[in-house]
């Protein structure tokens, strides 16, 4: 990955760390959509807005014929093998959050505590976010 992708991630990430837990604007879906935009230039999540609860944000995932943000985001992204993923890839959290990788960690966010920084180990599924192509 280049070195401004990097950056645009970097400052992706240093925003939202600024920003409380908001539904459709800060959170783990918004983060995952900025770093889309970050990294192809294309916002793949956009289908899925407006919404402004977890319940509202359902509803959307739901008429769009899928039940979690993980289908979601399987239905939209080639998927990236365990051990393999990358800076700019997604991950999806064991309760289900998407995150962005960077390095060794997922950052995801928590409705308490904003950008959280966890261990790659923590994710159960990655997606490769470079590889998304716009329907």
């Amino acid at each position: 990955m280049r070195a401004s992708t990097i950056a645009k991630l970097d400052e992706v990430l240093r925003r939202f760390a600024t920003l409380p837990f908001e539904w459709g604007a800060s959170d783990c879906v918004c983060l995952a959509g900025a770093c889309g935009i970050a990294i192809t230039g294309k916002d793949f999540v956009e289908r899925f807005r407006p919404y402004t609860s977890e319940l509202s944000a359902m509803r959307r995932l739901r008429a769009a014929g899928f039940a979690s943000v993980e289908a979601a985001a399987a239905s939209l992204l080639p998927d990236r093998q365990i051990g393999r993923a990358e800076t700019g890839d997604l991950g999806v959290y064991r309760t289900g959050e998407l995150g962005v990788v960077i390095g060794s960690e997922i950052v995801y966010r928590d409705r308490l505590r904003g950008n959280v920084r966890l261990p790659l180990w923590s994710a159960r599924r990655f997606f490769a976010l470079a590889d998304y192509e716009a329907a």
